[in-house]
């Protein structure tokens, strides 16, 4: 089983891949490449918000690779944000905001509005929306109801989950080079739109089923977060999170696609 794009969210079970490594827990590949990695090499392959920081040509490339790389019978599990739901998401609140015109409306219809555009445009890491996020200035509710983010500045500033913040000191210390390391940090591409922060497409389940199709997979089928081909999918939990015990969206507004390839 594969991880593609997985950031902070691995599994020792899986076979985790993303442009940064952790040593012993995640190896680097650049995922806008061929991948160097045999046909058939694994039976499940999952890629959760990545997509869409490639470009569309990029995005196909990807995906005909990663039916490259799955074994006859093998599901493929894509998840980006859904352009559909935040679309009609983002209409619901202007029609919200004209009716009633409230401040909260304003500020709900700003954060949609935000959470769709500003990823695709921003010109800083941060863009429009951490900031404001940070101030409090949006209602935090919504905020949570349509991102995920949790609207403090600690958990913006990723240091509000131990385990990820514990991998990254972990993993700081097992580099053989750290200066080169901090280095590479403290100079890196500040251009959101060259160091993978920001969004190059939107994917909405037509389109992106009518790709997959055409790459050659079939049996292609809308799950949830929660919900897989994969049997132990629960198990992992990498499309949920725990609040107070009880499992929710880790991203709401996903779109999540599983496709087969036929066995031969």
């Amino acid at each position: 089983m594969a991880n593609f794009g997985c950031g902070s969210i691995y599994h020792s079970d899986w076979q985790n891949f993303d442009m940064r490594s952790i040593p012993g827990e995640v190896e680097q590949l650049d995922l806008t490449s061929q991948l160097s990695l045999p046909e058939k090499s694994f039976d499940f392959i999952y890629c959760s918000h990545s997509l869409e920081h490639l470009g569309y040509l990029h995005a196909v490339q990807l995906l005909t690779e990663f039916y490259r790389l799955l074994d006859a019978g093998g599901v493929c599990r894509i998840v980006v944000p859904c352009f559909e739901s935040l679309c009609k998401e983002y209409l619901f609140r202007l029609e919200d905001c004209r009716r009633s015109g409230t401040q909260q409306a304003r500020r709900n219809l700003e954060f949609i509005t935000t959470l769709i555009l500003d990823d695709l445009t921003k010109e800083t890491n941060d863009g429009l929306k951490m900031p404001l996020l940070q101030q409090g200035y949006y209602d935090n509710q919504y905020v949570m109801s349509v991102s995920g983010f949790e609207p403090s500045s600690a958990q913006l500033a990723n240091v509000s989950r131990p385990s990820n913040s514990w991998r990254k000191i972990k993993s700081f210390m097992a580099l053989p080079r750290k200066g080169a390391f901090l280095r590479d940090r403290l100079f890196a591409q500040s251009d959101p739109r060259a160091n993978g922060y920001a969004h190059k497409w939107m994917w909405d389940p037509v389109q992106l089923s009518f790709i997959l199709s055409d790459i050659g997979f079939s049996s292609i089928q809308e799950m949830t977060f929660n919900t897989s081909a994969l049997k132990t999918w629960s198990h992992y939990g990498f499309d949920s999170k725990t609040d107070n015990s009880a499992e929710s969206e880790r991203h709401p507004l996903s779109l999540y696609l599983e496709a087969s390839k036929d066995a031969s």
